[in-house]
Formats: structure tokens, C-alpha cells, sequence
């Protein structure tokens, strides 16, 4: 698959990204060596950090690359999604409002405007691939944060194969081969010695691991926040809509009680009750479009696996038996990302009924 078009970086971006990178990647190493200091010889820590070095020159800017182009397109995927539905809500609203207050007919160009912005988000978005670039650099990039570990951690240990199952369900896209090409071409570091385990185990519990369940953690209840948010908005538009239903079927003898225009109220919940079932179905789309209870789901099962490879990193005794650790973790990390990208793959940008 064609990766379409790419947004130009800013290089001063790029090498700020980097630099912070690199400088967190060298400080977890440091606080690994000092916290295992009483088990490692002291020259392990030069050869360390000298490996480290050698792995980030090679992967770092690939990843940067990616993780930047896939946020870009994220962030105008979301924002396209977003104004799709609620476009939607409007055009319903400008319409009723036209119809039922009857007011000019020009009020229609707003209606009209509306679909054809929903139209055009919906042809640009699709035409410069904002929702495949997305999946695409990220699976990308989540692939390349794996193969940094994988070749600081374990070098040759086990081979150089980068073929897994999880590549199956994504082998249409372009970025499995780029990495592929990318694995294929970094520097071939030998498995390290047995003096190096117990630095290794901490870093990786660390760096690895550790921050995969922080995002992880975070992720699931930020997603559970928008989830609430969101079902709470389209419910009070439902409830809403029940009361001006309920009032609008009451008799309207009490109109002239409280003194207002018995036509004008008929108007008005007539049109709430044609709105507001709009928009709160629009919430309903937002909601049931990004799956926010899905990915916050997702994040704990993940959360889950973490902890269990945590624990078998610790209980690891010897330098080969990490090594299969170290590609158990990576086998999690890239069927997850699999998983994610065939689910998210779907969703593109769309009219919705």
C-alpha cells in the first residue's frame, strides 16, 4: 500500500524529540546501573552505555519520525471525526429552526453550508489518508520502539528473524515491510554476558515495561473520562427531549396561565423535540465511533500482561532465559499493536445516518 501524503516535519522538532529521547533513554540505563551497582561489575556500565548509543543512533530518528507523523494525522483525524457529527446535528437544527419559526429561506445556505463541509472533511480526509497514515505510522513506530529494546536488550540471542504472526493480519500495509527493512539493517550486537543480568532486568522492568503500564494506566482512564463525559452529554439531550415530549403532549389550557402565546410554546418544543434527539445522537456517535470504554478496556487487560512479564523479568536467573523473556514482551507489544491496527483500520471518515 502507497503510504500517500506525509506532513514535513520540522527539523528542529525532530531533534528536540530526539534529544529528550535520548536524554530519558541514558538517564533509565544510569538509575538501572546505580540500583543494581552491588551485582554488576563496574565495566559493564561503559559497555552498556556505549551499546545504548549504538541502538538509538541506528532506531531513534526512525521513531521519532513516525511517532511525530502519526500524532499529526491522529490529531486531524479526530478533529475531522469530531465535525462530522456535530456538522450533522447542525444542519437538523438549521433546518427545523427554518421550517418551524419559518424564517428566511437564506438560513438554509447554513444547512446547506454544513453538509458540504461534512462532504468536503469527508473527501479530503479520505483523499490524503489522515485515518491510514495514522494506523500506518503508528504501527510503525510501535514496531520500532519494540526493535530498540529488542536489539539493546538481546541482539543476535535470537536471530535475525523479525517474521510473527501478529504481521499476518497487517501484511497490506507499507509499514511492516519498512521495518523489515529497518531490522535488517541495524547494527548486529552479540548477546550480552551474565554480569550485565541484573542491569538488564531493572532497566527493562523500567524503561520497557514500566512505561508501557504508565501509558497504559493513564490511557484507560482518560478513556473512561471521555466515555463518561460523552454519555452524559447525550443523555442529558435524551432527557431533555422526554421533558419537551411529556410537555408538549400535556393540555395547553395552562399556557394561558402563566400568559405566553400558546403557538409560540408549540413551536418551540417542536422544534427541541426534533433537535435534541439530533444532537444527543450525535454524542451517541462520537461515543460508539472511538470506542472510549473499548480502548480504556483494552489499556487494563494490557495493564494485566504487563504485570505477569514484570514478574517473570524479576524471577529471570540466567542471561538466555531473559532473552526469551525479552522476546515474550515483544511478541505482547506487537500483537496488541496488530489487534489495535486491524480494529482502528475501520474506522474511517464517513457520513453517518
Amino acid at each position: 500500500m502507497d503510504r500517500g501524503r506525509t506532513f514535513e516535519l520540522s527539523p528542529q522538532r525532530v531533534d528536540d524529540r530526539i534529544g529528550e529521547l535520548r536524554v530519558e533513554f541514558e538517564a533509565a540505563l544510569e538509575r538501572s546501573l546505580k540500583r543494581t551497582a552491588n551485582l554488576t561489575p563496574l565495566d559493564v556500565g561503559p559497555v552498556l552505555h556505549d551499546r545504548l548509543g549504538l541502538v538509538l543512533d541506528y532506531f531513534l530518528e526512525r521513531f521519532v519520525r513516525a511517532d511525530l507523523v502519526s500524532q499529526l494525522y491522529h490529531t486531524r483525524y479526530r478533529r475531522a471525526s469530531r465535525l462530522v457529527f456535530l456538522l450533522a446535528a447542525a444542519a437538523v437544527l438549521i433546518a427545523a429552526a427554518q421550517f418551524i419559526f419559518q424564517l428566511p429561506q437564506w438560513i438554509l445556505s447554513g444547512e446547506v453550508g454544513a453538509i458540504a463541509l461534512v462532504l468536503l472533511i469527508i473527501h479530503r480526509g479520505n483523499r490524503q489518508g489522515w485515518h491510514r497514515n495514522w494506523v500506518d505510522h503508528r504501527l510503525l513506530a510501535e514496531r520500532l520502539r519494540c526493535g530498540m529494546y529488542l536489539a539493546f536488550l538481546a541482539g543476535r540471542a535470537l536471530g535475525e528473524t523479525v517474521d510473527h504472526w501478529s504481521c499476518r493480519w497487517v501484511s497490506r500495509t507499507w509499514s511492516v515491510k519498512e521495518y523489515e527493512t529497518v531490522w535488517n539493517r541495524r547494527p548486529c550486537l552479540e548477546q550480552l554476558e551474565e554480569s550485565s543480568l541484573a542491569v538488564l532486568k531493572d532497566f527493562t522492568c523500567e524503561s520497557w515495561i514500566g512505561t508501557q503500564r504508565h501509558f497504559n494506566e493513564h490511557k484507560a482512564i482518560a478513556e473512561r473520562r471521555r466515555h463518561a463525559r460523552v454519555s452524559l452529554v447525550s443523555e442529558v439531550f435524551f432527557w431533555l427531549t422526554f421533558v419537551a415530549a411529556l410537555t408538549h403532549l400535556a393540555p395547553h389550557s395552562w399556557y394561558e396561565q402563566i400568559h405566553v402565546d400558546q403557538h409560540e410554546v408549540g413551536r418551540v418544543l417542536a422544534f427541541l423535540v426534533i433537535v435534541l434527539p439530533a444532537v444527543g445522537t450525535a454524542f451517541s456517535g462520537l461515543r460508539s465511533h472511538f470506542g472510549y470504554k473499548k480502548m480504556a478496556d483494552r489499556c487494563v487487560v494490557m495493564m494485566d500482561h504487563l504485570d505477569v512479564l514484570r514478574d517473570h523479568v524479576e524471577a529471570t536467573e540466567s542471561i538466555d532465559a531473559f532473552c526469551v523473556i525479552v522476546w515474550d514482551i515483544e511478541s505482547l507489544m506487537l500483537q496488541e499493536t496488530a489487534d489495535w491496527h486491524v480494529d482502528i483500520g475501520f474506522r474511517v471518515i464517513e457520513a453517518q445516518g
